[in-house]
């Protein structure tokens, strides 16, 4: 019996004053994964940018940028091996016109290994393995 099934099972076992505390219980769940700490993050450094000029909203994506490429750098194998390999330090891509620089990520790379582009930083355990049926991109 699968989890849905057995979920419904149960509520439908349930009286009526239960079933509403499990609906509303329920609602409660989906409602902190929606708009937990998370979206409080994304939404206070929305609020915190929302006037920025052009320079500053630049100068942000540049910073993050920077984050991101010694985060790719430092935890992912692919990445590591990648800037070692081409020669480029790290500390060299400051901008997105830099950018460029970088070699582009092949179909053939992330089907032949694609363990090698798993951050190290998080835990098996955390990850979802999910398919799509979207297309090939060729």
């Amino acid at each position: 019996m699968s989890y849905a099934t057995a979920t419904q099972a149960l509520y439908d076992a349930m009286p009526i004053p239960l079933q509403e505390v499990f609906v509303s219980a329920a609602g409660w769940i989906s409602f902190r994964k929606r708009f937990g700490q998370a979206f409080q993050t994304a939404f206070t450094e929305l609020q915190r940018t929302d006037l920025h000029s052009a320079d500053q909203v630049r100068e942000d994506q540049d910073r993050r940028l920077r984050e991101a490429i010694r985060s790719a750098t430092t935890t992912v194998p692919h990445y590591r091996d990648l800037f070692r390999r081409e020669g480029i330090d790290p500390a060299s891509i400051q901008s997105v016109e830099d950018l460029p620089r970088i070699p582009m990520l092949s179909k053939g790379e992330v089907q032949d290994n694609p363990e090698s582009l798993r951050s190290l930083s998080y835990s098996n355990r955390k990850l979802i393995s999910v398919q799509t049926s979207g297309t090939t991109g060729t």
